[in-house]
């Protein structure tokens, strides 16, 4: 899911830095953080704050594995990234899946158009389109 930032373009004038929300625990958090700090320093991202969604003011990626609940973070902007079923009223742009016990991913190009994001062809290539 980090890589995936590395993918998307984001309109010029989208506030900075991006807002990475995630629906787990605070180790899921901190996962994440260290995730982004063993990175080269050329390769770190200065540009994306992750932080829980319990506590996030905006939104614009959202992880959401598991049942949702109203978050007033989430706007029919945020990129949704799930393996469930998106909240009434939003739509998921990445959906993760199983196939032959592999992890594999959707990506619903109308939803990503819709958001004004553009996705890379590397990463459109490797995935199954919506």
């Amino acid at each position: 899911m980090y890589n995936f930032t590395r993918f998307i373009s984001w309109p010029a004038d989208h506030p900075q830095p991006l807002v990475f929300c995630v629906q787990q625990p605070t180790d899921f958090v901190a996962f994440f953080h260290a995730l982004i700090n063993s990175k080269p320093g050329r390769d770190k991202r200065n540009d994306l704050r992750i932080i829980e969604l319990s506590a996030a003011a905006r939104c614009d990626l959202a992880y959401l594995p598991g049942p949702q609940i109203d978050f007033p973070a989430l706007t029919p902007a945020t990129l949704i990234i799930t393996d469930a079923p998106a909240p009434p009223g939003l739509a998921a742009v990445f959906t993760f899946y199983q196939e032959h016990n592999r992890l594999r991913f959707e990506i619903d190009t109308a939803q990503s158009e819709r958001l004004n994001l553009t996705i890379s062809s590397e990463l459109l290539k490797v995935a199954k389109i919506k």
